[in-house]
């Protein structure tokens, strides 16, 4: 109900025209007032922006692995493939030093019939593509982890 009161206040300035000319202002000053409210917000995310931001690039061969590797990707996401790329550019500032110096990412799930080992028929498993990045020595991995489909839930 309060903000209904100062709502009518702004229209009401059409009874007495000339004596509200001077009040103008004043509806202008909470206006600048909000800007450097919705300033300090922008102000505080370029520098978290501009600390990661490095001269970083991939080379030919590395574009063409990281396309190849995210066209089958169907888990991972978009900061998790920045890190990826960030990671194969050069990059070597662990986002996450808590989970230690090796970081894994799950890039795609997918089911495969595998032969069984005796050779008489097959076996339903599901298949992760993890991509390992080594912090410590810069270099990445990708390789398949095999869970039996009656062991998931």
């Amino acid at each position: 109900m309060y903000n209904s009161g100062l709502s009518p206040a702004t229209p009401t300035p059409a009874a007495p025209a000339s004596p509200l000319t001077p009040t103008t202002p004043p509806a202008v000053t909470p206006a600048t007032q909000a800007p450097p409210v919705a300033m300090v917000a922008p102000q505080t995310q370029p520098p978290a922006q501009q600390q990661p931001k490095k001269n970083l690039s991939l080379t030919r061969e590395q574009m063409f692995a990281a396309q190849e590797m995210f066209k089958t990707a169907n888990k991972v996401t978009r900061p998790e493939k920045a890190l990826i790329l960030g990671f194969m550019a050069g990059s070597r500032e662990n986002p996450c030093p808590e989970q230690g110096a090796v970081v894994q990412i799950k890039l795609s799930e997918h089911t495969e019939d595998l032969p069984k080992a005796d050779g008489q028929g097959s076996t339903a498993m599901l298949v992760d593509t993890v991509f390992e990045m080594n912090y410590t020595t810069g270099q990445w991995t990708r390789f398949k982890k095999y869970k039996p489909m009656a062991n998931v839930s």
